[in-house]
Formats: C-alpha cells, structure tokens, sequence
C-alpha cells in the first residue's frame, strides 16, 4: 500500500513539475513573440522617418 501511494506522490509531483515547465515556456515565448514585434514595428518606424526626410 504504502509503495502505491509513494508512486502516486511520484506520478504527481512529475506532473506539476511538467506543468510549470510548460507555463514557463509559454510565458517566455510570448515575451520574446512581444519584443520581436516591437523591435519589427520600430525598425519599421524608423525607416518611414527615414525615407519621409
């Protein structure tokens, strides 16, 4: 009994810890999505500005 419920204490603490890992990677992903879209949009900016002289 005891071996059974020290593999479902294992099973569960696997499955949190893939859990965090997963929003963690989520979360990075998204920032660097965001800032590579801002750095396109003022690159974009500052050639306009450019050719608008």
């Amino acid at each position: 009994m005891s071996e059974t419920l020290m593999g479902i204490f294992v099973l569960e603490l696997l499955a949190l810890v893939t859990a965090y890992l997963w929003w963690d990677w989520r979360a990075t992903t998204r920032e660097f999505r965001e800032m590579r879209r801002r750095l396109v949009q003022m690159q974009e900016d500052r050639q306009r500005g450019e050719t608008n002289d």
